[in-house]
């Protein structure tokens, strides 16, 4: 059933299975399903989830409802790895000890999909979804090395093709140009600003009109709607402006683009330190979209050059194959 719990008042159900306790947003539509037994002699109401990270949610008052045991017609299981547990989230024999779909006599999950999974996942995530542990809502955003592993000495030298993302802090001290090149996906920062006070716009015009004259610019992101006036002057001006919703479903979609590439090597990026402590700032919150960037940072912990960089990947990801331009050099027919 669909998920709009006004519309299922006068329901008279005799069994509901509800999976995936943890990702609703309220108990509305549990409580109205569990309304309808009213009419019912045996009704079965079975709840189904891996652990979430909102304790003060319909999961969470589940849980304690179950461990509290105190009603008699709630039976109540929880299987996974302790929250004490001190074992390696990534060796095999913890994923046994906590999933008896690995345990048991015939088991029906895949050893070397969780491999993938453990490379793959953010450490939270994986816990949540193989190891049924509660972890916060914040997930790191880069495995520990996995950053570093991409990180690449290259230049992008004058008349590169590349796609730019410009992206500005909400109190604007900080701000970064980000550039990816098309072919042979490389991200390089090309100018970040930390500030005290505010960036001073019309700096960042001219060094992305100075951007613009230096390279074959596909496309240029914006994803902050504080700086129209100056993006709308570009634009004028005849640079390709894109602003990029910041929508729950664009960040995450962004965001699974770029790490997959990063995780998988099919992305590098500059070793600058700054980038770098941009990337290590970054955590990701969970949402119905999935995993997606947390733009609420706590101060003194920047971002912006990291979320340039998944905004430029993520355009040049969404080139398709027949927009390439292919170069030969001199002399080639």
């Amino acid at each position: 059933m669909s998920a709009d719990a006004p519309l299922k008042h006068g329901l008279r159900p005799s069994a509901v299975i509800f999976d995936e306790v943890h990702v609703q947003p309220s108990r509305e539509l549990w409580d109205v399903l569990e309304s309808g037994f009213g009419a019912r002699t045996e009704p079965l109401l079975l709840g189904i989830s891996t652990a979430g990270y909102d304790r003060a949610s319909l999961l969470g008052d589940l849980v304690r409802e179950g461990e509290e045991g105190a009603d008699p017609r709630f039976l109540y299981r929880w299987v996974g790895l302790p929250q004490d547990s001190e074992a390696d989230y990534r060796d095999t024999e913890t994923w046994r000890l906590a999933n008896p779909a690995l345990s048991c006599a015939d088991p029906f999950l895949v050893q070397d999909r969780l491999v993938d999974m453990a490379r793959r996942l953010p450490e939270n995530q994986f816990r949540r979804l193989h190891l049924n542990q509660w972890t916060t809502g914040r997930d790191v955003a880069f495995p520990e090395g996995v950053w570093a592993a991409a990180a690449a000495d290259l230049d992008a030298p004058d008349g590169t093709e590349v796609v730019i993302a410009f992206v500005a802090a909400r109190q604007r001290d900080t701000v970064a140009i980000v550039g990816a090149t098309v072919h042979s996906p490389h991200v390089f920062p090309i100018r970040i600003w930390e500030e005290t006070e505010r960036v001073d716009p019309s700096g960042v015009a001219d060094e992305i009109r100075a951007v613009w004259a230096r390279y074959d610019v596909r496309e240029f992101l914006c994803s902050e709607t504080d700086w129209s006036w100056v993006l709308l002057q570009l634009s004028d001006e005849g640079l390709p402006v894109t602003k990029v919703p910041r929508s729950p479903q664009r960040l995450s979609l962004a965001w699974q683009t770029f790490y997959d590439a990063v995780v998988e090597r099919r992305v590098t990026h500059d070793p600058d330190p700054v980038l770098a402590r941009h990337a290590a700032n970054l955590s990701l919150i969970s949402g119905p979209s999935g995993l997606r960037p947390d733009l609420d940072v706590a101060e003194g912990s920047p971002i912006a050059a990291a979320l340039g960089a998944m905004l430029a990947y993520d355009g040049v990801a969404r080139i398709e194959p027949a927009d390439m331009r292919i170069i030969l050099p001199s002399g080639v027919g």
